[in-house]
């Protein structure tokens, strides 16, 4: 899937690049993403502020918030089904709303 992404911390533009679609657990929702906002959490994770708090490995898909429609769902999930309009915020340690 495309995705944004960034390799090192710094003020540095961010990469359009290819990576593999994440694996989906038991309790996963994946949603096709059709919308996403620059928060300014985004912009401190790019320029390294919150790593000695949050330690993501690189290269590190940015995005803090999304809507979209659930593609795929783990199987121990039952509120929502694929097809459904979602929206929300993914927790800190699985950002990566900047991405199809």
């Amino acid at each position: 899937m495309k995705a944004m992404i960034i390799e090192k911390y710094g003020k540095y533009p961010l990469l359009l690049a290819d990576i593999p679609t994440p694996a989906v657990g038991d309790y996963d929702v994946l949603a096709e993403i059709h919308a996403a906002s620059i928060n300014p959490i985004d912009v401190k994770v790019r320029d390294g502020k919150v790593r000695m708090l949050l330690k993501y490995d690189m290269p590190l898909v940015l995005g803090n918030d999304f809507s979209g429609i659930v593609i795929k769902v783990g199987n121990k999930v039952n509120k929502f089904k694929i097809g459904d309009e979602i929206y929300g915020r993914p927790r800190k340690s699985r950002i990566g709303t900047f991405a199809e």
